[in-house]
């Protein structure tokens, strides 16, 4: 994960790391009696590794996260099908790793046992983080548990250790991380419950990876997630955050992280000088004008638990009559002209197509407008949250094929229960699949349980936009070919004059060869400012085109599940690196 200088930042001012960093990263030990010497107490420790914390994801990596769900004006290469085969990969790296090995090599010179197993909890923590982020992108890769000098060639010529190893070994650092972490709630710091929480993400990932890649039994991995989940549920003293009439916007809005509902959280404070830029990503037309797909869109219920889709003409609605009546975490995350008044106002705020390339704008982590500047938003942003959580325990035993409605109960319907909505059925949702979500996820194995994953799925995708999960869930669903679907935005009927807020006045304009002149309203041309599903009429179409709604976008169904191994490391190793399926580097090793 690349570095940037305001998490460097972050981790010197408030990753709880004294002023004597620089000195601690200074006395780095250069030989065994050194280490003795700096290893000696628990401050050294804490000292040592409070750098671990860097290769926790920065904001960006949530705002911004690989979607087909959120899109710009500019597509990643993951999403548009092409990605290269470079020389290097800043996320082949092991420095980091090293650090983490290195210190629990020497940590046991430390003679103060409780603060030796608080931190060596810690570094367990981080290196099954730091592989599990390896796993995901690369799938097999070498595993390290110690640190490998620079003559010892042939540890650091190894083949890749299959994932199934380094997922257990991954495992096992969490349970060690569990079993010598402490207790206490600490939302800027890792503790028992953040190694939990990762367990429960783990093992739902590598568990549904397998069982739809076919790479073997997930359902070890499964038990372990419902078991990691339901632990931290009923011991860990987190709750929801509920405070307020918005208790989900307000979640994301807040410059301190709820202590409640948030397990761990990257912080960030304007006195210190550490930003990041949502809120200016958000409402800023010049950093691509991201917005919601209308796939994503249609997924949030009615307010009564009905299936929008479910609604014969739901795709032709107006912006205004769409957003009304639907689960309220729709408006709390989507702006809804005539009802969005931004946080720090109380007036009406004004709703813009350019601020959208979708015309779905994003308002989760909005702030106040003195954050509309580049890089100064300063409101923490949770990495885990009892939130996920619930949904990670949900899926794994609807996967397992065990759910029973007490699993939904309290897992997928307090989060309903948060924002007023009707609870999900386990029986509703099984007799009758949602046959729109179907469409979505074709690759759900079929069974008795078809319907409440479906649901499970909706549930998750609306309650975790943007924080970073997208990408990975359609991975490890073996889903990849939604990257490839059209990207919609709002619907037009043709031209036309369109009130977007209901208040009987007309906002937009939409024409094609002649403009009307209407005062104070926004004007775009079909054919050039916007680009329609039916050409004269239909959803906006992006990234695409009538003849070509998907732009060409490719995804490879045997290759691009995984990165492919940078060509330098393939070449230093003298190939006993072997290349990732379906990834040509040309290299006859």
């Amino acid at each position: 994960m690349k570095i940037k200088n305001t998490y460097i930042a972050l981790l010197v001012a408030l990753l709880f790391i004294s002023t004597a960093c620089d000195d601690c990263l200074d006395r780095y030990p250069k030989d065994s009696t050194n280490s003795k010497v700096f290893f000696a107490t628990g401050s050294d420790l804490k000292l040592y590794t409070d750098q671990f914390y860097m290769i926790l994801p920065d904001a960006s990596d949530l705002y911004g996260e690989l979607s087909d769900e959120v899109i710009t004006t500019n597509l990643p290469p993951e999403v548009m099908g092409t990605r290269n085969i470079t020389s290097g990969d800043e996320y082949w790296t092991w420095d980091m790793l090293r650090h983490i090995n290195y210190f629990l090599q020497h940590s046991s010179q430390c003679d103060d046992v409780e603060e030796r197993n608080h931190y060596e909890g810690i570094a367990y923590f981080f290196r099954a983080f730091f592989y599990f982020d390896k796993v995901k992108r690369f799938g097999d890769v070498p595993w390290y548990d110690q640190p490998i000098g620079s003559s010892e060639d042939e540890l650091l010529n190894k083949s890749r250790d299959s994932r199934e190893l380094v997922v257990g070994n991954i495992i096992g650092d969490l349970d060690n991380a569990i079993r010598l972490l402490p207790g206490e709630s600490t939302t800027y710091t890792v503790n028992k419950w953040t190694a939990l929480a990762l367990k429960s993400r783990v093992c739902l990932f590598e568990g549904t990876y397998r069982k739809y890649h076919g790479i073997g039994s997930g359902e070890e991995l499964l038990q372990k997630c419902a078991e990691a989940s339901l632990e931290l549920m009923n011991k860990g003293g987190y709750t929801l955050y509920k405070a307020g009439e918005e208790p989900y916007r307000t979640l994301f809005a807040s410059n301190h992280s709820d202590t409640k509902e948030v397990i761990l959280s990257r912080r960030y404070n304007a006195s210190l000088g550490l930003f990041h830029n949502a809120t200016s990503y958000t409402v800023s037309f010049t950093q691509g004008s991201p917005g919601f797909t209308k796939r994503f869109v249609n997924q949030y219920l009615t307010i009564d638990g009905s299936r929008f889709t479910d609604i014969s003409c739901y795709d032709t609605l107006s912006l205004h009559d769409e957003m009304t009546d639907r689960d309220p975490r729709m408006s709390q995350t989507i702006f809804k002209p005539g009802v969005y008044v931004r946080k720090g106002e109380t007036s009406l705020s004004k709703f813009s197509m350019k601020t959208s390339v979708t015309g779905y704008q994003i308002i989760k982590y909005a702030m106040e407008s003195k954050y509309d500047v580049y890089n100064s938003s300063e409101c923490d942003m949770p990495l885990f949250r009892l939130g996920e959580v619930y949904l990670n325990y949900a899926e794994a035993k609807a996967e397992l094929g065990t759910i029973t409605q007490n699993d939904i109960d309290i897992s997928v319907n307090r989060l309903r229960d948060r924002v007023g909505m009707p609870h999900l059925n386990l029986g509703d949702a099984n007799a009758h699949p949602d046959t729109y979500m179907k469409a979505l996820y074709p690759n759900v194995i079929p069974g008795d349980q078809l319907g409440v994953i479906l649901e499970i799925r909706r549930e998750r995708d609306i309650e975790l936009v943007l924080e970073g999960f997208r990408y990975s869930d359609l991975m490890r669903w073996k889903e990849g070919a939604a990257l490839m679907q059209p990207f919609h935005g709002q619907s037009f009927n043709g031209e036309g004059l369109y009130d977007l807020d209901g208040d009987g006045k007309t906002d937009l304009v939409v024409w094609k060869t002649t403009r009307p002149l209407v005062f104070g309203a926004e004007y775009l041309q079909i054919g050039k400012d916007i680009t329609l599903s039916q050409e004269t009429h239909g959803c906006l179409l992006i990234h695409g085109s009538v003849d070509n709604p998907s732009g060409g976008r490719t995804f490879r169904e045997d290759r691009d599940y995984l990165y492919p191994i940078p060509v330098n490391d393939r070449i230093l190793t003298n190939g006993t690196l072997k290349q990732n399926p379906g990834w040509d580097d040309k290299l006859d090793l």
